[in-house]
Order: structure tokens, then C-alpha cells, then sequence
């Protein structure tokens, strides 16, 4: 086996003083952060695994396009859509890094019938999803709507039903957002499960917040990959949903804590967290004994920005199966006596015993 490069990069997304302001600035910083990483790779040379894929990861904490305040605001669809274009450039300029470039966190609107019958079934799944993953008092709290320390309301799922079921609805439902991202290309999207103030302090006549219901582990060039956000990884979504054989467990936080008991990966896979708390940033690795070790960053620094992994990985190259081409054998002409040809798989019939052909 050789090398990979796993580069987690720490930014403060909840500090007013030190958040770019514009997403421009943000993809501008995003990008000197990626091109450590790829530099970082070019360095190791022969010993990255080179028949991957990918040669390296990417991760960036959560909301780290969405300016902090005491209520987020989130980015249109239209900013939404920019950004993503902006994005798949950058992976594209970099393609053999496996990019997970934080959260966005945006909003849509209920502008058609189509849209409104769209987020009613959303709404119907993500409530069977949060049943199955979440534990109980977690579940009743996403379904009956709870306050948090500050004081501040996050809406229920039932009021949400109330406000898609009015004839003219006034609300946005707001989205957080994973991208993986490779060779320009995404590769999968993950949607927030649990609201942790993503729509606190207001209605759902406002604005609201469905869970997400993609449950799927993506495979991307033959590894498997679970993702959470934040909260998500608060109340063991991925443990609880009982996923097997997980080369690589991410999660992208502002922030919460890395909690060994709701890993999820196999042995030999790896937990990756990006963080906005540099304490929380890390990796750790499900050992070959079974048990969860934490792996020092070189340069060995907790307080840095970017911390950066070497670590060992399989060599799994996509197969690419071509097929022979079917070769159709014609069936041969049938001509009569004559020299008259029949269509291609007419019978020609025995001449009548006694019989003799005409001139």
C-alpha cells in the first residue's frame, strides 16, 4: 500500500472579525488552502498511491460560505447555483483531489404547485428518515419543534405541514448543503438531517427547515463515504443507521465534538472532521485490532489552519469492463431454381414429388 493526503482545513466560521466577506474572497482563500494540499502531494511523488481515483482529500468546515450573525442568512438559489459553478471549476483545476468544500446553506422558494407537492413528500420522508436514525427524545424534538439555551424557537416539522398545506404559502425552506466534488464533477450531495438553528428565532410562515432524507453512502473510486454535518454527527445518524464498510466517515462541523461511539467507518477506514474549532479538527483510523486511534497532523500542530495526514490507503483503480461487439451472422439468401432471390429467411419449399419446374 502507499499514500493519500487528507488536508482539513479550520476556519473560524462563527468569528464576525476574521469571515471574508464575499463568497469571492472565501473561494480565493479556499483555493491557497487546496493548492497546500496539492503541493503537499506533488512532494510525496512516488509514494501516493497513484492508481486512485483520487490522491488526496479536502474538507472545510461547516458555513463557511454563510456569514456569521446571531441568524444566519442564507444565499438564494441563484447565489446558490454561481457558487456550485465556481466550485466545480476549482475541482476541476484540481482534479485528483477529492473536494468537500464545507456546507452552503441556502434557501428555496415555494413559488410553484410543483415546488409545494416537491417539499410535502420531502417533508413526509424526512420524518420517516428522523423515526429510524435519530434517537427518541431527539426525533420528538425535531417533530414537536424545541428552544434552545439562548432561548431562541426552532419551528416544528408539524408546523411546517401547517404551512405547506396553506393554499397560498409565504415560507422558504432553508437548506445546509455537502458537495464531494471531483475532477469538476460532484459525486454526491448530502442534506443537513437534524435543524440546529438553522431557521432559529423564526416561523415557518417565514422560514423553515426540512431534514435532509439522503440516507445513501456514496461510493466515489471504489471507497465508500458517509457524511454528517455538525449536529447530525451529535446524534449518531450514521451509527444509528447501522452502515457497514465505510472507508472514509466525514464530518463538517461549527462545531461539535469528534465522539468515538458514533464512528461509523470499518476497520482500516478513517473519520475525517473539518472544523471551525481547530481542537475538534482531526483524523482518527479504526485499526486492524478494533479500536479508534487518533493520528498526528505533520506538521504535528493543532492550532494550524490546514492540518495535513499521510496515511495509508488500498489500491483500488476503476475497471473499466468493455464488451465484445455482437457479431450478427446473416442467414444466407435462398435462391430458387430460376435465380430468384427470396428475403433473407423465407423457407424454400421442396418441389411436389413428381413434379418438374417450368421454363
Amino acid at each position: 500500500m502507499k499514500d493519500i493526503v487528507i488536508s482539513l482545513w479550520t476556519y473560524q466560521t462563527l468569528d464576525k472579525s476574521s469571515m471574508l466577506k464575499t463568497i469571492d474572497e472565501r473561494l480565493a482563500a479556499m483555493e491557497k488552502q487546496i493548492e497546500r494540499c496539492a503541493k503537499t502531494v506533488t512532494s510525496l511523488g512516488a509514494d501516493i498511491e497513484l492508481g486512485n481515483e483520487f490522491h488526496a482529500i479536502f474538507a472545510a468546515p461547516e458555513y463557511y460560505f454563510t456569514a456569521p450573525a446571531q441568524t444566519r442568512t442564507a444565499l438564494t438559489t441563484v447565489q446558490k447555483d454561481l457558487l456550485y459553478l465556481k466550485l466545480a471549476a476549482l475541482s476541476k483545476k484540481y482534479p485528483k483531489i477529492l473536494m468537500i468544500p464545507g456546507t452552503i446553506f441556502f434557501k428555496e422558494e415555494i413559488d410553484t404547485e410543483v415546488a409545494r407537492t416537491k417539499m410535502k413528500s420531502h417533508l413526509l420522508m424526512s420524518e420517516i428518515t428522523a423515526k429510524s436514525t435519530l434517537a427518541k427524545p431527539d426525533y420528538e424534538d425535531v417533530l414537536s419543534g424545541w428552544t434552545t439555551g439562548g432561548g431562541l424557537h426552532v419551528p416544528a416539522l408539524k408546523d411546517i405541514g401547517t404551512e405547506l398545506g396553506r393554499e397560498v404559502p409565504t415560507g422558504e425552506r432553508v437548506r445546509n448543503v455537502a458537495y464531494i466534488l471531483l475532477g469538476g464533477e460532484r459525486q454526491a450531495m448530502y442534506d443537513k438531517h437534524v435543524d440546529f438553528t438553522e431557521a432559529v428565532g423564526v416561523s415557518p410562515d417565514n422560514l423553515f427547515f426540512i431534514p435532509g432524507t439522503q440516507d445513501q453512502c456514496p461510493v466515489i473510486g471504489n471507497f465508500k463515504f458517509g457524511v454528517e454535518i455538525c449536529f447530525d454527527h451529535a446524534s449518531a445518524v450514521l451509527s444509528r443507521r447501522s452502515v457497514s464498510k465505510l472507508d472514509f466517515h466525514v464530518v463538517l462541523s461549527a462545531w461539535t465534538s469528534s465522539a468515538t461511539t458514533n464512528m461509523a467507518m470499518a476497520k482500516g477506514g478513517f473519520f475525517l472532521h473539518a472544523s471551525s474549532n481547530s481542537q475538534a479538527t482531526g483524523v482518527f483510523v479504526h485499526n486492524v485490532h478494533g479500536k479508534i486511534v487518533e493520528l498526528v497532523p505533520s506538521p504535528a500542530k493543532k492550532d494550524n489552519t490546514l492540518l495535513q495526514y499521510r496515511v495509508e490507503i488500498d489500491n483500488r483503480p476503476l475497471v473499466t469492463v468493455v464488451e465484445a461487439p455482437k457479431v450478427t451472422v446473416p442467414k444466407p439468401e435462398q435462391v430458387t431454381v430460376k435465380g430468384v432471390k427470396l428475403p433473407v429467411g423465407a423457407i424454400k419449399l421442396p418441389m411436389p414429388p413428381g413434379k418438374t419446374t417450368g421454363t
